[in-house]
């Protein structure tokens, strides 16, 4: 048996969803220490000939002393319809937008 264990990330990166497929057992460990500026709560988004901007979810509560299923997200700031607005003035050119942004 093949198994993985990863701590959660926001927005993951194509290898994590790679290596989910290959294992026979996939399992999310929240069960650590948040860590400040880690990828738990906010990831980088790559721009073509520009500056990289960070997408990047409220933590109420944050702390390192806290484990992650500990934590809670707040959703009193308004940071979906940011994010949404960011990646669609990115993306709005590449191909196959129009198929894939409803996903978001």
């Amino acid at each position: 048996m093949k198994l993985a264990i990863y701590q959660p990330y926001f927005f993951p990166y194509i290898g994590y969803f790679q290596l989910m497929q290959a294992v026979d057992k996939f399992i999310l460990y929240d069960q650590i220490q948040f860590i400040k500026k880690g990828w738990i709560q906010r990831n980088r988004i790559a721009l073509a000939g520009s500056k990289d901007f960070y997408v990047i979810i409220p933590i109420h509560k944050k702390s390192p002393k806290k484990l992650i299923s500990e934590l809670a997200i707040s959703y009193d700031t308004g940071w979906q319809e940011k994010i949404i607005r960011q990646l669609q003035s990115t993306y709005i050119k590449s191909p196959f937008f129009n198929e894939l942004f409803p996903f978001f």
